[in-house]
């Protein structure tokens, strides 16, 4: 399988959880609801990955918008 091939197969893998998760805001294009899916994580998680100390810039400096939106 080539990397496009493999990209493409993750990324409907991804858009197909985050419709039957409803993790999509309710817009006429498919947008992640990031909000939603963080908060259904629960605190815990929240906690754990803080204490473990695996994603210390995701935790203290998380990104606030897509590049895309920039342009």
């Amino acid at each position: 399988m080539s990397q496009s091939e493999a990209l493409t197969a993750l990324f409907r893998r991804f858009e197909h959880a985050s419709k039957r998760g409803d993790f999509l805001k309710p817009k006429k294009r498919a947008e992640a609801d990031w909000r939603a899916f963080a908060e259904s994580l629960g605190a815990e998680f929240f906690e754990e990955v803080r204490q473990s100390q695996k994603a210390p810039t995701l935790m203290h400096e998380p990104p606030r918008r897509l590049m895309a939106d920039l342009t």
